[in-house]
């Protein structure tokens, strides 16, 4: 049996049907994809500021930064969360703030502290996490003066020259060259390793008075890793080139065992000094220098990367200024 056959105007009735069917696909596929390119482009970034875990590993403390358009209307947040399970709260802030330590009582108790924060602070949670019990509270502040003078009467650890891995690296920018120091030590103490990485714009430096070097600015990052099994759990609350005054107090990365700073015009030129006298030491101030350590760098270890750098930031030629000069 034939099929029937269909008429002119039925058949242009069907092309016209699927054309305005194409039609519509087509628009919703536009409209979805601007809809995805338009959410993705405004969609708020979260930039990582620092975290800390609670010592059974099963919750984390996070700061963020959330920002969207350039920074000038970023946010700050908080977030809670219980690892292997998803289940979190978060916290608000009307600002973002870097200098935010997170210090864990025990596995159920979190102290979230801040210069900025008042005394008897509650945090607004979008959710309560189960167990959980959050305070914001301030901490004090310590000045770098106040850090060394703790530091006064306590012995120095020395760190053994086999010990010591130092490396120099210049990074080509489009905006200006990047000079970077690097400086880790193992130790036996109490914790096994330690390091400094220092950023400076090249030729910075210009010769001061009695040609020594008068430097603009540099930025640092202090470290401390794999503390002794039996100790007591730490966070690192600020470090220091010592005598150097720049101080690094705002935390970064994981279990705030790291802390981040800047060394400008007097503190920076102090840096290069210790690099050019060879005297180079590191303190580090735990829970608001209720523990502080220095430790030393032999100048031999760190005196060829270290010589590098001089020259990279603009201080050539002052290695001899100094008698005890690195070569």
């Amino acid at each position: 049996m034939k099929a029937p056959r269909t008429s002119l105007r039925e058949e242009q009735w069907l092309k016209a049907q699927d054309t305005h069917l194409q039609k519509i696909v087509t628009v919703l596929v536009v409209v979805f994809l601007l809809t995805v390119g338009y959410f993705t482009f405004l969609s708020p970034g979260e930039e990582l500021f620092s975290s800390n875990r609670s010592p059974n590993g099963q919750l984390v403390a996070k700061n963020f930064m959330v920002g969207g358009c350039g920074g000038s209307c970023a946010t700050g947040l908080i977030v809670v969360e219980k690892r292997y399970e998803g289940s979190k709260t978060q916290i608000d802030l009307a600002e973002p703030d870097p200098s935010i330590l997170f210090r864990w009582v025990d596995d159920t108790h979190l102290q979230i502290l801040s210069p900025n924060f008042r005394a008897g602070g509650r945090p607004d949670t979008k959710s309560e996490l189960k167990g959980v019990h959050i305070s914001m509270d301030p901490h004090p502040a310590i000045s770098a003066s106040e850090a060394t003078a703790k530091l006064a009467h306590e012995s120095v650890h020395e760190i053994l020259h086999a010990d010591v891995a130092a490396s120099f690296s210049k990074d080509i920018r489009r905006n200006g060259d990047v000079c970077r120091l690097v400086m880790t030590g193992d130790h036996g103490g109490r914790f096994k390793k330690l390091g400094i990485e220092i950023d400076a714009p090249s030729d910075q430096c210009v010769q001061g008075k009695q040609g020594l070097p008068n430097c603009a600015s540099m930025s640092t990052r202090f470290w401390v890793a794999e503390p002794l099994a039996t100790a007591q759990r730490l966070i690192l609350t600020s470090a220091d080139v010592s005598g150097a005054d720049g101080y690094g107090v705002l935390p970064t990365g994981d279990d705030h065992m790291a802390v981040r700073g800047q060394f400008s015009g007097t503190s920076a030129t102090r840096v290069a000094e210790r690099l050019i006298d060879g005297q180079f030491s590191i303190d580090y101030n735990f829970e608001f220098s209720n523990l502080s350590l220095r430790y030393h760098f032999p100048a031999g270890s760190i005196s060829g990367p270290g010589s590098l750098f001089l020259r990279c930031i603009g201080a050539k030629g002052l290695e001899n200024v100094r008698p005890a000069a690195v070569q």
